[in-house]
């Protein structure tokens, strides 16, 4: 299965997630493709915080995604403040060709308060462009303890 897995990484933690999901996966036999998305002009956490609260859309790079090629898209992603992390909502916006296209999320987050509406609101807007979310799944801090047995759990649960 073409797999493609898209994140932003502010602190490291979603970028852990993202390779270890990847390790998985390679593992299972599938090609997978890395992306990491960077914001264009980086900001500081009071400001990015700020902005995800707000759903402020930084310009992040690239500033389009066609995943069109790919069986399975993952989004891996933090939650701040509550809120699903600005760069990740630009990430989001940025994917073209996602009609009928199997997506996956992952979340990260140091406390797990506010973490449903932040997933609820990226599943919505996966829906509303057309994509199919067969999972989402929150890496609470006791499964980032655990990365590789969770990022198996993960992976077995979208394969």
């Amino acid at each position: 299965m073409k797999t493609l897995i898209c994140y932003y990484s502010k602190t490291g933690i979603t970028h852990k997630v993202a390779h270890a999901v990847r390790e998985q996966l390679v593992r299972s036999g599938h090609d997978v493709t890395l992306l990491r998305v960077e914001r264009q002009h980086e900001a500081g956490f009071f400001r990015s915080a700020w902005e995800s609260r707000r759903k402020v859309l930084p310009q992040v790079i690239p500033a389009s995604l066609d995943v069109g090629s790919y069986d399975l898209v993952i989004i891996g992603f933090p939650v701040w403040a509550g809120s699903l992390a600005s760069p990740a909502l630009s990430l989001v916006n940025a994917l073209s060709n996602l009609q009928s296209k199997r997506v996956a999320l992952l979340s990260t987050m140091k406390n797990p308060t506010g973490q449903k509406p932040a997933m609820q609101l990226c599943e919505t807007l996966i829906r509303e462009r057309g994509g199919v979310v067969v999972m989402s799944f929150e890496f609470t801090p006791g499964r980032q303890k655990r990365l590789a047995e969770t990022a198996a759990e993960f992976c077995a649960s979208i394969i």
